[in-house]
């Protein structure tokens, strides 16, 4: 052997351009080595302009002792409202000014809220009150109210014309033009999130007793499906081109990924303690997730199903909405009485 090593370093020793050739194909060797190692499994950095789903909070709008459950966001984006459980009360809070314009009386706890797509109304569920209190966006007052059994999860329509409303262990469907309850469809026990397909024809059902999703044929008002999914699911929202819907699962700590083609999951992501809160940007890009006891919302992405940050927030986020441009998420603190606005970029 060392006579071997011997001969070679004579023989590059008296030959230059041998001498010269190794060291090259040493040094390439060792790009191709190292510099893979050294990156390890690290993402490509986006490019210029494309967004990477980091989370950075901005700025915290304080709203009293009220307790904000729920939120939503007035779809030309202008207002933020949020429905204060133990205050009985839904503030208005200026978009741009950051600055609560209108605090609204809603007796019986009101937890949940959803814009009619017109802007003009918005929907509040009291379960307490066992009512659906009707808001007009112009007067920011209570034009209506509609008696529904402890209510909790709210969709419209796209049309405006139906409110669905998860209502003890069944979803009552409300006459947007006459504020009437025009049907009751059984669901599994204890139903709390809801979402609407795009094109109106399926409806989500989340029933946290159970830990399941009823899907509902919205033409016959029929079950055509149940899906297992992970323990306690809270809430449920479907991406814009209706293909993937996602659940939050309050005591499992987990999101599931159901494919809507086949009711199936496939996906479970690993979420904070308590993940209840969660919301779609209106892009799909991004599904946004709180966890209540880990004070914190994640943005996961929906094209690859992966956690890609985490920020923290006020104390026990409830909800979160996002901006109708999709670079911002609005979360409702309910144990600080605050909203954090969170920019995603």
């Amino acid at each position: 052997m060392w006579r071997s090593l011997s001969w070679t370093w004579n023989c590059i020793r008296g030959h230059p351009i041998i001498a010269c050739a190794l060291v090259i194909f040493l040094v390439a060797v060792s790009v191709v080595i190292v510099l893979p190692s050294l990156n390890g499994d690290r993402p490509t950095p986006p490019a210029a302009g494309e967004a990477s789903g980091k989370l950075k909070v901005r700025h915290k709008v304080s709203l009293g002792p009220t307790q904000p459950a729920g939120i939503a966001v007035s779809p030309d984006g202008s207002r933020i409202y949020t429905a204060n459980g133990t205050s009985d009360t839904v503030s208005v809070v200026d978009a741009a000014r950051y600055t609560v314009a209108a605090t609204i009386p809603v007796p019986g706890y009101p937890v949940t809220i959803a814009f009619h797509p017109s802007g003009k109304r918005a929907y509040v569920a009291s379960p307490y009150g066992n009512r659906i209190s009707v808001i007009n966006a112009d007067t920011l007052s209570v034009i209506g109210t509609v008696a529904v059994e402890n209510p909790n999860g709210i969709a419209i329509s796209r049309d405006g014309m139906r409110a669905y409303v998860t209502s003890g262990d069944s979803v009552a469907i409300i006459d947007t033009s006459t504020y009437a309850v025009i049907e009751s469809i059984r669901t599994a026990r204890d139903p709390i999130g809801i979402a609407l397909s795009p094109d109106n024809a399926r409806l989500y059902v989340a029933s946290y007793q159970t830990s399941s999703i009823s899907v509902i044929d919205t033409a016959s008002n029929n079950l055509v499906s149940t899906i297992r999914v992970g323990k306690q699911p809270r809430r449920i929202e479907i991406t814009p081109d209706g293909l993937i819907a996602y659940v939050t699962n309050y005591t499992g700590n987990s999101v599931s990924v159901i494919d809507t083609s086949t009711n199936k999951i496939i996906k479970t992501l690993p979420a904070g303690r308590a993940s209840g809160g969660l919301a779609i940007t209106p892009d799909g890009r991004w599904a946004l997730v709180t966890s209540y006891y880990a004070a914190s919302v994640s943005a996961i992405d929906t094209s690859m199903n992966r956690v890609t940050s985490v920020a923290p927030v006020g104390a026990g986020p409830d909800s979160v909405a996002a901006s109708p441009t999709g670079n911002l998420a609005y979360v409702a603190n309910a144990d600080d009485g605050s909203i954090s606005i969170v920019e995603v970029l």
